[in-house]
C-alpha cells in the first residue's frame, strides 16, 4: 500500500477560532427587526402629543395592562417575553465566539449607577414614583445594548440605514405639512393629531444619515440631495425649538467631524459639505421665509412666544426658566454635595390656576449633579467620556466609504449628548431607545475593528 505524506506549512498562520464565528450571512428577520423597531419609535415621537394626553388618562385598552402609563416602545421592550428573549439570543450570541461589546464594564457601571440613584431616591422619600420616573428615563434603557451588540454582526448597516431614511419620507412630510396646517389656522397646536417635537430628534438622525452618506461616499445624486431637504422640511417647518436647536448643533457637529477626517476622507469631502452647507443655507432661509407669510403671520408669533418667550405669562426669559432650575439644581447640590438627593426630585413649581407641578431641570449635567453627588458625576462623566473618546478614535480611523452610516450615528449620538445640555431629550423612549441602539451598533462595529487588528498582528507573529 502506497503512503501518503502531508506536508504541513508552519509558516503561513493558522485561521483563528473568533474570525470563523463571527463569519455569518446576514439576517434579514434582525434586519427587519430594527428596521421596524426605529421607525415605529419615530412615529412614538411624532405622535408624543397623542400619548401625553392619551396615556395618563388610559384611554385605551393596552393603556391599562400596567399601573405605569407606559409608551409602546417599554411596553414591547419591558415584557417578560420579550425579556427571555434578550436573555437567550445574548448569552447564546456571547457562548458561539462573538466579542461584540468591547469594554462593556463602562455600560454596567452606567446601570449600576442609575439603579443606585434609584434606590437612593426611593428610600430619602422622593414624591409619588418619580424616582422610578427618573430611573426609566436614564440608563434602564441601556440593558438592551448587549443584546442589539450581537445581532448588529447579523446587519448590513449601510442597508438598514438607507432603508431607515427612506422610510422616513414619510414621517417627515406629514410633520411638515401639519406645521404649516397648524400656522394656516386649520389645525389647533394642541390637537392630538399634530406632530410633537419628540419625533423631530429622530428626524434628525435620518437627516444626519442622508447628509452623511453624500459627503463621505461622494453619491451626491440629485435623489438623494432631495431627500436631505425633504428631511430638514420637516424638522424646521413645525417650528418646534428643541428640535431647531439640535438641527443646528447637528449641522455644526457634521462639519467639526468632517473637518477632523479630512485626512481620511480627502479634500472630495470637504468641497462636497461647503457646497452641500450652501444649499441647506438657502432652502432654509427660502422655507422659513414662506413659512413666516402663512397665516398672517402666526408664524412670527410662535416663534416670539415659543423661542424668545414673548407675549407670555412671566416672559422675557428666552431659556423658559431653565436658568432658574439651573439654580435650583445648584442649591440641591450644595445641600447634598457628596452623594447627592437621588433621583426623583424635581422642581416644585404652580400654574395660574394653583396646580402644583413636578419639571425636571432640563440639564442632564447639573442633574446628574445634584441627584448622584460630586461622588456619582465623577463616575458616570468619566465614564461617558470615556465611551465618547473611544468611540471617537475608531470613526476617525474608519477609512471605507461604507462606514458613513457608523459616522453618522456618532454624529447623533454626540449630538444628542449636547442636546441634553438644556433638555431631557435623551429620557424620552423614542430617542432614548434610538440612541443606545446607536451605541450598540457603534460598540460593535468597534469590537470587530479591533479583532481584525489583533487578527493581523496574530498573523504577522506567525509570519516571523
Amino acid at each position: 500500500m502506497q503512503s501518503v505524506s502531508t506536508t504541513y506549512n508552519y509558516y503561513e498562520p493558522e485561521e483563528l477560532p473568533y474570525a470563523q464565528d463571527n463569519i455569518r450571512p446576514y439576517s434579514r428577520l434582525a434586519e427587519w427587526f430594527v428596521l421596524i423597531v426605529w421607525t415605529l419609535l419615530c412615529w412614538e415621537g411624532v405622535f408624543g402629543q397623542y400619548f401625553r394626553d392619551a396615556l395618563p388618562k388610559q384611554e385605551a385598552w393596552w393603556m391599562r395592562l400596567t399601573p405605569w402609563s407606559l409608551y409602546p416602545s417599554e411596553l414591547g421592550f419591558y415584557n417578560p417575553f420579550f425579556l427571555l428573549i434578550v436573555v437567550f439570543i445574548t448569552m447564546r450570541g456571547r457562548t458561539v465566539g462573538y466579542k461584540t461589546v468591547r469594554g462593556i464594564g463602562p455600560l454596567l457601571i452606567l446601570i449600576a449607577m442609575g439603579m443606585w440613584g434609584a434606590f437612593h431616591g426611593f428610600v430619602a422619600g422622593a414624591p409619588g414614583n418619580y424616582w422610578l420616573a427618573d430611573f426609566r428615563q436614564s440608563f434602564l434603557m441601556a440593558i438592551f445594548v448587549p443584546f442589539f451588540a450581537v445581532i448588529a454582526p447579523r446587519i448590513r448597516v449601510d442597508k438598514l440605514m438607507e432603508r431607515f431614511y427612506k422610510i422616513g419620507i414619510v414621517a417627515t412630510v406629514y410633520c411638515g405639512i401639519a406645521g404649516m396646517l397648524v400656522f394656516a389656522g386649520i389645525w389647533n397646536e394642541f390637537d392630538r393629531q399634530v406632530p410633537y417635537w419628540h419625533g423631530s430628534f429622530v428626524l434628525i438622525l435620518m437627516y444626519i444619515l442622508a447628509l452623511t452618506r453624500i459627503i463621505v461616499t461622494g453619491k451626491n445624486t440629485f435623489s438623494s440631495m432631495l431627500l436631505v431637504l425633504a428631511l430638514a422640511f420637516g424638522i424646521l417647518a413645525p417650528l418646534h425649538k428643541p428640535a431647531t436647536v439640535g438641527f443646528v448643533i447637528a449641522n455644526m457637529m457634521i462639519l467639526v467631524i468632517v473637518f477632523l477626517k479630512r485626512k481620511t476622507l480627502g479634500t472630495g469631502a470637504m468641497g462636497r459639505s461647503f457646497i452641500v452647507f450652501v444649499i441647506m443655507c438657502i432652502f432654509a432661509v427660502g422655507l422659513l421665509s414662506y413659512v413666516f407669510t402663512i397665516g398672517g403671520g402666526t408664524a412670527v408669533e410662535w416663534v416670539q412666544r415659543k423661542f424668545f418667550k414673548m407675549h407670555v405669562a412671566g416672559g422675557g426669559d428666552i431659556t423658559g426658566g431653565r436658568l432658574e432650575f439651573w439654580g435650583w439644581g445648584l442649591a440641591q447640590w450644595k445641600m447634598h454635595p457628596f452623594f447627592g438627593t437621588g433621583y426623583g426630585f424635581w422642581v416644585i413649581t404652580s400654574t395660574g390656576e394653583g396646580i402644583t407641578r413636578y419639571l425636571p431641570i432640563h440639564n442632564t449635567i447639573i442633574e446628574t449633579l445634584y441627584q448622584m453627588g460630586l461622588i456619582g458625576f465623577i463616575v458616570i462623566g468619566w465614564t461617558v467620556l470615556f465611551c465618547v473618546v473611544r468611540m471617537f478614535r475608531f470613526i476617525k480611523t474608519c477609512k471605507d466609504p461604507d462606514d458613513w452610516p457608523l459616522i453618522g450615528m456618532f454624529i447623533w449620538v454626540v449630538t444628542m449628548l449636547v442636546a441634553s445640555c438644556y433638555g431631557k431629550n435623551l429620557g424620552l423612549t423614542s430617542v432614548g431607545f434610538v440612541f443606545w441602539i446607536c451605541v450598540a451598533f457603534l460598540s460593535n462595529a468597534e469590537a470587530q475593528h479591533f479583532m481584525a487588528i489583533n487578527y493581523e498582528n496574530t498573523d504577522a507573529q506567525y509570519q516571523r
